[in-house]
């Protein structure tokens, strides 16, 4: 009982010698405030009051007293999408963060010099136009304005010191912007993915560049007056064409920029000696474009939103002189959803990154022959774009290019491509099938993962590299062939692929190691039961071969109805007289170590998977050397034929090895070795069952006349019998 009062005694003395604060939160004409009674101030506070115009009082009364408005809280506006115009009085010194955030529709606004800061978020993807800030303000916090794609011109006084992170990100209307003197640190991607940003000034001598400050920019003239070059990270210009550009420095410090990692500027010149292009902002049915007066062209930078079909004119009319429209720049019609069509003329070299971004109602785009780049993202999220034609004067697909494209079944990829760009086709649901050309060499890294409609995939042997993740949650997926010529297959490639029933991978790659059966032990170990080895019966360009060599470092069982496609089975028996004389296996197995030859039983190539697929047993175990032959020397890694061996070649002839170290033997393939006194003919045909083959190859080798007369074994006949076939001129004639 004792210890309670005391408890109480305490409590009380507390609550009496503690001053409370008190707070009251009133509605006071359509306004929500929160009134300090003892401080004697009012704060604005979150309002879902919604009106087009506000007037904010310099004051409010509430049972009778007086309080002056001192502030604006935190997300105090934030979401008010009817707000056009907001009027702040001069009592106000504090405006919260997140205070005009998703105003989209708020363009007018007027800030007394009372406030001295703009904080994290103010006016993130508000609908600004303009704004005059105050000399008052001495720094622009974290994402500020932030996403204000209407934003085309900001003044920013001569007190502000620093620039928040990502402060101007995305501005896609900013055209230009001075920089002054007074600004000391520019914040990590503080413009960044300002596609329209052309022209930047630093009046600062001294100045900090964190991270990607002007990635995703179209800077064409860059002028700072730092004597020293501030230091740059490699991505502070990422995605620029400052190549293209021209940097303006002080006198006697250009050497110094050449030097430093501001020397990838095209061109480098002393800021008094150098003018600045002439450039304008034109409007043309509901287009905007920057007029380069000086440079004789046009860039297309936005629309107007409220279009649904578009047709870019190859030039427009300025001044009354005509300009080639060249560019679309970077985010033109990022959004546009109402956008269903649009025509691009022939003028246009570039589509800049996130072009037609969530353009979810675009169905079709005529790309002329003029682009040669697809920028990232450019045209991710167009859930409606059921078909596109890439046309071949493009040399490269930009990152998440094509991802979320859900209507898009099929592509056709032009032999111009060299890789394919990271998640290119992410999450195109719908997409069946996808032609990759033979000049593709990378696929990047989730190129096609989550496209849960793709069932098959041939990858052609140009394909080097395969990144991580390239094919996962393809849930469609149930079989794919890994190319002999791929050298790195990334983490996760297949993961989520439950319905891949088989892998097929050259035996080149599988038995490459003789210390690891399996070369992609880490990203395959899981698929080992699905693996499947085959022979590719294509060139390169597509071209289908005759014959092949083989030889593996594993029994092959042809009993027992693993074989597909497996064509015919030969080994060489006897070599003599410019012929290779072939015998047929057609039971038991192919013995691991030793050479054979396969006849391919389709002339045109086999069409599944391009090659003969089969199982191994792997029971018997591994060899770890060819078995010699007299006649064929198996390899079963990339091997250099040696001088005076023959090596199989397209045309289904053996050729000859002039010098060593020239003819490259591929891992699992196998040469004609022939013994010391047999004739060098410098091609050898090959002779099945009796019947000679490629006898126009032995005629062309002996350089005779078309009158020279051969028996059936390839040998020249000189007392020829009547009535008798021979071969003359490579083919079959009675005498």
């Amino acid at each position: 009982m004792k210890q309670r009062l005391l408890l109480f005694i305490t409590a009380l003395m507390l609550c009496i010698g503690a001053k409370a604060e008190n707070t009251t939160e009133q509605v006071i004409n359509g306004l929500r405030y929160i009134i300090h009674t003892d401080e004697n101030y009012a704060v604005v506070t979150s309002n879902k009051y919604n009106q087009p115009i506000i007037v904010i009082p310099t004051s409010i009364t509430w049972e009778g007293k007086e309080y002056p408005v001192t502030e604006l809280g935190d997300k105090c506006f934030e979401g008010c999408t009817n707000l056009k115009s907001i009027t702040i009085p001069s009592s106000v010194t504090s405006i919260g963060s997140y205070c005009f955030a998703y105003c989209s529709h708020l363009s007018v606004i007027t800030i007394p010099s009372s406030v001295t800061s703009l904080p994290d978020n103010c006016f993130l993807i508000s609908g600004l136009t303009s704004i005059t800030i105050p000399s008052s303000v001495t720094s622009l916090g974290d994402w500020c304005f932030s996403g204000c794609s209407s934003l085309k011109s900001i003044d920013i006084p001569e007190s502000v010191t620093s620039l928040g992170w990502g402060c101007f990100y995305n501005c896609t209307g900013l055209t230009s912007i001075t920089i002054p003197s007074s600004v000391t640190r520019l914040g990590a991607s503080c413009f960044s993915d300002c596609y329209s940003l052309f022209s930047v000034d630093i009046k600062s001598t001294s100045i900090t560049f964190e991270g990607d400050c002007f990635a995703s920019t179209a800077i064409d003239d860059f002028t700072i007056m730092a004597t020293t070059p501030p230091e740059i990270t490699s991505s502070c210009f990422d995605k620029c064409n400052i190549n293209l550009a021209r940097l303006m420095v002080p006198k006697n410090s250009i050497n110094d920029y050449r030097n430093s990692g501001w020397g990838e500027f095209g061109t480098i010149s002393t800021a008094t000696d150098f003018k600045l292009p002439t450039a304008y902002l034109h409007s043309v049915d509901g287009l905007l474009y920057i007029v380069y007066t000086n440079r004789g062209y046009a860039v297309l930078i936005a629309d107007n939103y409220t279009q649904s079909e578009i047709n870019i004119p190859a030039s427009i009319l300025f001044g009354g002189t005509e300009y080639p429209v060249k560019e679309i720049a970077g985010g033109c019609f990022d959004g546009c959803w109402l956008l269903t069509s649009v025509t691009i003329p022939s003028s246009v070299t570039s589509l800049g990154d996130r072009c037609f971004y969530c353009c979810t109602r675009l169905v079709s785009v005529n790309i002329p022959e003029s682009v040669t780049s697809l920028g990232d993202e450019c045209f991710s999220s167009c859930y409606g774009l059921a078909y596109i034609d890439i046309p071949s004067s493009v040399k490269s697909l930009g990152q998440n290019c094509f991802d979320n494209c859900w209507s898009l079944t099929s592509i056709t990829i032009p032999s111009s491509i060299t890789s394919l760009g990271f998640a290119c086709f992410f999450g195109c649901k719908n997409l069946t099938s996808v032609s990759i050309p033979s000049s593709v060499t990378s696929l990047g890294g989730s190129c096609f993962s989550n496209c849960s409609s793709l069932t098959s995939v041939t990858i052609p042997s140009s394909v080097t590299n395969i990144e991580n993740s390239c094919f996962e949650d393809c849930s469609g997926l149930t079989s794919i062939i890994l190319p002999p010529s791929l050298t790195n297959l990334g983490n996760w490639c297949f993961d989520n692929c439950n319905n891949l029933a088989t892998v097929y991978i050259s035996p080149k790659e599988i038995y490459a190691s003789k210390s690891d059966n399996w070369h992609f032990a880490t990203s395959l170990s899981a698929y080992k039961d699905k693996l499947k080895p085959y022979i590719q019966f294509v060139t390169a360009d597509g071209t289908p071969y005759k014959y092949a060599t083989l030889c593996l470092r594993n029994r092959v069982n042809l009993n027992d109805g693993t074989c597909e496609n497996m064509g015919e089975i030969y080994t060489v028996t006897s070599v003599g007289s410019g012929k290779a004389i072939l015998d047929r296996v057609t039971t038991g197995v192919l013995e691991p170590g030793v050479a054979y030859i396969v006849a391919n039983n389709n002339q045109e190539g086999l069409t599944i998977p391009n090659g003969a697929t089969f199982t191994l047993d792997e029971t018997a175990g591994l060899l770890d050397e060819p078995i010699k032959s007299a006649f064929m020397q198996g390899t079963f890694d990339d091997t250099y034929a040696p001088a005076g061996s023959y090596v199989l070649q397209p045309d289904g002839k053996f050729h000859i090895v002039a010098q060593s170290n020239t003819i490259l033997v591929g891992a699992n393939r196998a040469y004609l070795n022939v013994p010391s006194g047999a004739d060098n003919a410098p091609v050898m045909s090959m002779q099945f069952g009796g019947e000679t083959t490629s006898i126009d190859g032995i005629t062309e080798t002996q350089k005779e006349t078309d009158n020279s007369l051969y028996d059936l074994m390839g040998r020249r006949v000189t007392t020829p019998q009547k009535g008798q076939i021979y071969i003359r001129g490579g083919k079959k004639v009675i005498y």
